[in-house]
């Protein structure tokens, strides 16, 4: 293998769906044309127009159905799924990978008609093993049938692979117990054949965190060892100069990452010489440019990565605010760039064996006694909380009422963050309510891929109630932040919870409860309320949880009281006096001045930087 190449990417990509109205001619389809497609056996033919419909549904994002648009799509479904399954017709092999690309538009598709799931074609399928390329590309999470993945990985490792990546994102979210079970499920099936695809492999190595933090591991060991094979012949000539450093994201721009982590990597401006290697298509938006002595830009595309701009590099330490967010972060943390590699919060969970030496993280967030439990890197720990907000400046609080009748809650999760347990806990919030509840949640724009903004309301209607729940589309940051206003009080979420999310409940005045765990990512919010003093809504466990949400809708004296206090809170002033980003310099410092003797002790036990 070429040292620039590296992976294999899908080569069915698409561009950023719209959401405007399509013109219906151009997604028009003739069941007759397709009968007579399959009658003369031309299959290629009536496969083209199977994926020109389907990216369609990949391309615009419908937010409502009219009675036509669900006809249309009961026809479309109907039809698709009849040829489609149909004995007769064979899967083109130049389209083999492109349909099982779009198996998360197809499970959204179906989910959006009246069928719901494909279960009935899958279980005819699953008869007989020559249907093996269709099963890949039907067989998806909300599908009611067990089958064992070891057959499909025996009959084909690289396809197998391909649909083991995409189940993963066949529906939005897991919100439903037959959903959050089986991908929890399909975790524990990696199979020894399983291949690393490109791109792809962030699907993979994202979303485990969110759904089941404790069996990520599995994932990311396995990814990371595929990974550094695909790197075995790559040569990286490091003349490390103690002044020269890189910063390696590609997410530095207004997003959770930068808005989390900008403070303390500014800190190094003017000390330290930064490069930027940034990955994707964002370039344009790259906020903090003065800090950079250069940009570098690293893309994955056409089954390659180019490595060239990085091949002979003066690097004494390389920094990852993130891995796990662009697949080009994924293989990087796999190759030895510099003599130092560390890891920020920015996706705040460890690699599990990749060559990142070191994760820098915060001792009033981590559990200093589980360092070698919760991460394969060596815990490093500064003062605070490794994290410090980029604050919204620009938007200034309106004085809008919080609404009571009904009684909004605002849940500010990402699509990934809403999962089964959580919405059971919201079901028992529920039951013993005295008013009546809704709950506003912001999924972000997790749902303007693959189509899954109706399904994933289905999904959370299904376990709440439609009365009970508002989800709103991706909005800008402005209408994000004018609609918490109108909540009455805000939520964490768990297991993976908020930090960015809590900053922007309190910045709008909302009391929030927040859920703390055993990990940094459901850490965050509690350290975040001890820092303005607000201790008191912070749950422990499940049943705290609940029963602090249930009294905040239910005691008015107990909720006017909290949002005094929220109101009175100086969230800039608590965070200024109580983190210093002046101490991320000192530990990126005390790495590059001591690394040799550090690696030397192979130890696991924190280091702690004050």
């Amino acid at each position: 293998m070429d040292s620039s190449a590296v992976g294999t990417v899908s080569k069915t990509s698409a561009s950023r769906p719209r959401q405007e109205t399509p013109d219906p001619a151009a997604i028009a389809f003739s069941r007759r044309q397709w009968l007579n497609f399959f009658i003369r056996g031309n299959y290629v033919k009536l496969s083209d127009e199977f994926i020109r419909v389907l990216n369609h549904f990949r391309s615009f994002i419908y937010f409502n159905l009219s009675s036509e648009k669900r006809a249309f799509i009961n026809d479309f479904v109907e039809n698709f799924l009849y040829f489609f399954c149909h004995p007769d017709f064979k899967i083109p092999p130049s389209h083999i990978e492109a349909f099982i690309a779009l198996q998360p538009v197809i499970g959204n598709v179906v989910a959006l008609s009246d069928y719901g799931t494909t279960t009935p074609w899958v279980l005819r399928l699953s008869q007989n093993n020559k249907n093996l390329f269709k099963l890949l590309v039907l067989h998806n999470v909300r599908t009611e049938v067990a089958i064992d993945p070891a057959l499909y990985f025996e009959l084909a490792p690289p396809f197998a692979s391909r649909w083991w990546c995409y189940y993963w994102v066949s529906a939005a979210a897991f919100c439903r117990k037959e959903t959050h079970d089986n991908i929890r499920h399909h975790l524990k099936k990696l199979n020894d054949r399983f291949r690393l695809i490109g791109n792809n492999s962030r699907l993979s190595y994202f979303p485990v965190t969110y759904v089941a933090p404790e069996c990520e591991r599995i994932a990311k060991e396995r990814l990371n060892t595929l990974v550094a094979g695909a790197f075995a012949n790559v040569a990286i000539r490091n003349t490390p100069a103690r002044k020269k450093i890189a910063l390696i994201s590609g997410r530095w721009y207004r997003n959770a990452v930068y808005t989390s982590l900008a403070p303390l990597v500014r800190s190094l401006a003017g000390y330290y010489e930064v490069t930027l290697v940034h990955f994707g298509t964002h370039e344009r938006e790259i906020q903090d440019r003065e800090m950079f002595e250069r940009v570098i830009t690293i893309l994955m595309k056409n089954h390659q990565m180019d490595l060239s701009p990085l091949q002979d590099n003066e690097f004494s330490a390389a920094i990852y605010p993130d891995i796990g967010l662009n697949a080009e972060s994924i293989y990087l943390s796999n190759i030895r760039l510099a003599p130092i590699q560390a890891v920020m919060y920015g996706h705040p969970t460890s690699t599990w064996g990749s060559k990142i030496d070191y994760f820098l993280g915060g001792r009033e967030v981590e559990d200093a006694g589980k360092a070698g439990e919760n991460y394969s890197e060596r815990l490093v720990l500064i003062p605070g909380m490794g994290v410090y907000p980029v604050y919204p400046d620009e938007f200034t609080v309106p004085d809008v009422p919080p609404q009571e009748e009904p009684f909004y809650v605002n849940c500010g999760w990402t699509a990934q963050k809403v999962s089964y347990p959580l919405l059971d806990a919201l079901r028992e919030v529920l039951a013993r309510a005295e008013k009546m509840v809704i709950f506003r949640i912001f999924p972000g724009r997790a749902l303007t891929d693959n189509n899954g903004f109706i399904p994933f309301v289905k999904d959370i209607h299904s376990q709440l109630g439609a009365e009970h729940v508002q989800v709103f589309p991706n909005f800008s940051r402005m209408q994000y932040f004018t609609e918490l206003c109108r909540g009455a009080i805000s939520l964490d979420s768990y297991p993976f919870g908020g930090f960015n999310t809590v900053i922007d409940a309190l910045h709008c005045r909302k009391p929030m409860v927040v859920w703390k765990g055993d990990r940094a990512f459901n850490r965050f919010g509690a350290a975040t309320l001890e820092i303005v003093g607000l201790p008191e809504l912070i749950a422990c466990n499940r049943q705290e949880y609940i029963d602090l949400t249930v009294r905040l809708i239910n005691d008015d004296g107990f909720r006017r009281a909290m949002r005094e206090r929220v109101g009175a809170i100086d969230l800039k002033g608590s965070f200024a006096k109580h983190e210093d980003p002046g101490y991320y310099r000192k530990a990126i410092d005390y790495l590059i001045e001591n690394n040799d003797r550090l690696k030397s002790e192979s130890s696991k036990e924190p280091i702690i930087i004050d």
